[in-house]
């Protein structure tokens, strides 16, 4: 019986998506709805704003977001790519990339969320706050590549000293 209750209670649950819609609304951040499954979101940190780009696969049962961030690079750089590899190679889950068609810097991660959707408002929550901590963690690092041309290993010294003084 138990099971035919928690069966139910699943099948009638809001949507991921829903509930990210809600939890967004409800942080006053802006949502645009881009399809069942798609949502834009814009989010302030301390240091930038990000644009979300968030995509529910029920199917999978996997929260997908993209995190876009106001730093673009105009020409191939080295030092870029080496800050690139140096920083993934710290972070726990997700990664660092390009947009291929804008050179927009972007933070991406893909999460499984349990088939019980009850806890998925939280999860997406704590996915979306720690997506916004490596953004703002490194921001500094990449725009002192971009903008400053400063070496990969430097600029990562420094952008960590930039973002302890905002502490």
């Amino acid at each position: 019986m138990l099971k035919d209750a928690d069966e139910f209670r699943i099948a009638h649950a809001p949507s991921v998506i829903d509930q990210v819609v809600e939890a967004m609304v409800l942080a006053n951040y802006p949502v645009q709805r881009q399809g069942d499954c798609e949502l834009l979101i814009d989010i302030p940190g301390e240091i930038s704003r990000y644009t979300f780009y968030v995509c529910w696969w029920p199917e999978q049962n996997c929260f997908m977001q993209t995190a876009m961030i106001d730093l673009v690079m105009d020409e191939e750089n080295a030092q870029f790519y080496k800050l690139l590899s140096l920083v993934n190679s710290q972070l726990l889950y997700g990664h660092f990339d390009l947009d291929p068609d804008h050179g927009t810097l972007m933070f991406r991660q893909t999460q499984v969320v349990p088939h019980d959707t009850s806890l998925a408002k939280e999860l997406v929550d704590l996915f979306i706050q720690e997506a916004i901590d490596y953004c703002e963690q490194y921001f500094a690092s990449f725009l002192l590549v971009l903008r400053d041309g400063r070496d990969a290993e430097q600029a990562l010294i420094d952008g960590s000293k930039a973002v302890d003084g905002l502490a």
